[in-house]
């Protein structure tokens, strides 16, 4: 069981959201084209959001001795490709983590794509040095 349930308490409305609403998200309307939605049929947008863990889950690896990875009743956010505005969101364990103990479920929920949206842009393409990289610290100087 590689995926876990969420019970959302809060989700993210970002621009990403808006243009999926309107039709002008492109990996929106190729997952629509491509079935990727709910048992109802229909799709649902939302990337991330916030909430409790429904089910305590294991790690899926084929050792005895299954560590915990998440209880039922833990606090989390994530991410998820497109779902994240229903009540309960089902992802991979890789998307999700704990909520920091002082950060609201709000918090939580509208945290992930803006963090990832200016690292992309200030990394990947602005090309800011990862400073904390030797060889960065070494140029810099």
């Amino acid at each position: 069981k590689s995926m876990i349930q969420i019970a959302t308490r809060a989700i993210g409305l970002n621009f990403a959201d808006i243009f999926t609403i309107c039709g002008y998200y492109k990996a929106a309307n190729e997952a629509r084209r491509n079935n990727n939605s709910n048992d109802d049929g229909y799709f649902c947008p939302g990337l991330e959001f916030s909430g409790v863990v429904l089910h305590d889950h294991y790690d899926d690896d084929d050792s005895e001795a299954k560590k915990l990875l998440f209880s039922k009743g833990d606090r989390v956010f994530g991410f998820t490709r497109f779902g994240a505005y229903q009540d309960v969101v089902t992802t991979s364990k890789h998307y999700i983590r704990k909520l920091p103990n002082n950060w609201s479920f709000e918090e939580g929920a509208s945290f992930l794509v803006n963090a990832l949206t200016a690292w992309h842009g200030l990394v990947t393409v602005a090309g800011m040095p990862n400073f904390s990289d030797d060889n960065a610290t070494k140029e810099k100087k």
